[in-house]
């Protein structure tokens, strides 16, 4: 089962306003720079789930799914992206033993810059150790209100579908109505085969009476 499409938003509406505060500084600009044009990809362990980062100059784009080619990317658990995100340094990341990483492993250097910058305020609202964080809590928020409307809006659609099918169901015939009108119109074609006969033979008849 895919996660909610609400989720990459959610954590964009998290990441970049972080990302523009934090790139005032020369060497977290310089690290978004390095991370310009290039596709990350982040792989969730056992889940079968995937989140794309698209990195320009705005900060990052995240989706399900993408058409770019990956330039790196990660695998691993969940907790183990927590318990890196404690202390998000390129060597835990290489020497984890739960986190796998592929294709140009040198990017994530620039991503711990990211992450560790401004006292590591990106990795903390990210692994939700600063959940007291105006922006955090935000998101937080969103995603309650996003999984309230969602669970809303299915209930909705049931009850609607529920009272058209019941006001729908009313005007159409019950299985002994549809073959009374079937047996119906079987007698109606009879009938007017007959009428057609009869008609055919008072032509013939009157034809006859005519040539005598």
């Amino acid at each position: 089962m895919p996660y909610p499409l609400i989720l990459p938003a959610a954590l964009e509406a998290l990441i970049n306003p972080l990302l523009k505060q934090l790139c005032r500084s020369p060497v977290a600009a310089a690290d978004l720079a390095r991370l310009q044009g290039q596709c990350l990809a982040i792989h969730l362990a056992g889940r079968q789930w995937s989140l794309y980062a698209h990195f320009d100059e705005g900060g990052v784009l995240l989706s399900r799914q993408t058409e770019v080619p990956v330039a790196a990317w990660i695998e691993a658990p969940l907790s183990a992206y927590l318990d890196w995100l404690k202390d998000p340094q390129i060597q835990r990341l290489r020497a984890h033993p739960q986190i796998q990483l592929g294709g140009d492993t040198q990017l994530w250097e620039a991503v711990q810059g990211l992450l560790t910058a401004g006292e590591g305020q990106l990795a903390a609202a990210i692994g939700g150790l600063a959940v007291s964080h105006p922006l955090a809590s935000g998101v937080v928020s969103q995603l309650g209100q996003g999984l309230s409307w969602l669970q809303q809006l299915g209930r909705n659609l049931l009850q609607e579908t529920q009272e058209y099918v019941t006001e729908e169901a009313a005007w159409l015939p019950s299985v002994s109505a549809w073959q009374a009108l079937q047996d119906q119109q079987e007698a109606l074609r009879t009938e007017v085969d007959r009428v057609e006969a009869r008609i055919r033979r008072l032509e013939a008849k009157t034809d006859l009476g005519n040539n005598a």
